[in-house]
């Protein structure tokens, strides 16, 4: 009897345990590690006599804190190092903590060729090892040296909003005007505007009350002017016409603006407007699987609206796909829905997640944050169940059939 007993025992224990594992799969998972170095500026041109300093990151890919060795390869007699220019002070770095939240510590590589260096592509190597010697990263990063290249001068004047409407009520109208030095040298700029008669123009610094009629620039600098134009009183409602100079001794640029004045009750306005079917701005996203949502984009202006698209932003490997992804006019008071498809990453971790929903058109635009609940898939867990029910049952059997004998 007591053979039989251990004979039927011995497996059922072997099915608990598997029922177990599955219920739990994350239980006796091993910690993900991973280790990557990156820079905005994988490749660069300088000239034979300049230096540079190249912005380079780290970042935990894994699920623990790493502390990592830093080595550097350098082309035979370049000036190289990395370094940390926190704390007021710049100090060479060879190991460093990358922790798996927040960013690591500024690294930067700083380097600069001989004197005696020939135009051409030189290779730096960045690598990053763990203590353990188990978990590595690398990074190329390419050089080309190139002789001093011939002066170049040349200014240039941009603004995303060149013509401006506005009421006969009105008499002040501003544009943000991009001025940028795309020469080689450093110079004085001067403004000037060829304007109706009687309209009054001024130029500032954006976010600044200094009138100004010139200011520096240095080479391949780009600053805003705020510039103010201000209409006289009793003035006609039509189109009226400017145009905004830039000197610097020779060199000129030139930016065509214009004014349109409306009869008060002729201004449009342009309003977009982001929600949902329900007014509730959460969604509910599986973990590695597509979820959708729906959201809503209204015209709330009194103008047609036109080329209407879609952004997101979303947590780090995540997926946002809207359809559709462009709407080509949008009438006022019109209301449209769209689909939003969300994936996350395989390794998202249960929880509530931000996603920064925004829109925008040729005139106007809207932004909304989507609180979306990660939750795992129940799948594993049903089976993990039907499992210990499966084997519930053997027990049962098996003590019923025991008993009989």
């Amino acid at each position: 009897m007591r053979t039989a007993r251990r004979f039927y025992v011995a497996p059922i224990l072997m099915l608990v345990a598997i029922a177990i594992g599955l219920v739990s799969p994350g239980v006796a998972a091993a910690a993900q590690r991973g280790i990557r170095i990156s820079t905005t500026y994988p490749s660069v041109t300088i000239s034979k006599a300049d230096s540079i300093t190249l912005p380079i990151k780290l970042a935990n890919q894994g699920e623990a804190d790493e502390r990592v060795d830093i080595s550097l390869s350098s082309p035979q007699g370049w000036t190289a190092s990395l370094v940390n220019e926190e704390f007021g002070s710049t100090f060479e770095v060879q190991s460093m903590f990358v922790p798996i939240k927040g960013d690591a510590p500024s690294l930067f590589l700083k380097t600069k060729p001989p004197t005696d260096v020939k135009p051409g592509s030189y290779a730096f190597n960045i690598k990053a090892v763990s203590q353990d010697k188990q978990v590595n990263a690398s990074l190329d990063i390419n050089v080309a040296v190139v002789e001093k290249p011939a002066t170049v001068s040349k200014l240039t004047l941009n603004t995303p909003f060149p013509d401006i409407r506005g009421s006969v009520d009105d008499n002040s109208f501003q544009f943000n005007v991009d001025v940028t030095n795309d020469g080689s040298d450093d110079r004085t700029v001067s403004f000037a505007m060829e304007s109706p008669k009687g309209w009054q123009v001024s130029f500032r610094p954006q976010y600044e009350s200094t009138l100004i009629v010139n200011m520096g620039m240095k080479a391949g600098d780009k600053k805003t002017i705020q510039v103010t134009i201000q209409a006289p009183p009793d003035q006609e409602a039509k189109q009226y016409s400017f145009v905004m100079r830039a000197t610097s001794g020779s060199i000129e640029a030139k930016l065509p603006l214009t004014v349109t004045l409306t009869k008060k009750e002729d201004v449009p306005t342009y309003q977009l407007r982001l929600s949902t079917p329900s007014g509730r701005l959460n969604a509910d996203v599986v973990t590695g699987k597509e979820s959708h949502a729906s959201i809503t984009v209204g015209n709330t202006g009194t103008a047609d609206i036109k080329n209407v698209s879609f952004f997101a932003d979303s947590p780090s490997g995540w997926k946002v796909a809207f359809d559709p992804a462009k709407i080509d006019k949008l009438a006022p008071n019109e209301v449209r829905q769209v689909d939003v498809a969300i994936t996350s990453t395989a390794k998202t971790i249960s929880g509530d997640y931000a996603i920064t929903i925004r829109t925008s058109g040729d005139r106007g635009s809207d932004s909304m944050a989507l609180r979306t609940a990660v939750g795992a898939s129940t799948a594993w867990g049903w089976i993990g169940l039907f499992i210990v029910a499966l084997v519930i049952a053997s027990v049962v059997g098996l003590f019923w059939r025991v008993g009989r004998r």
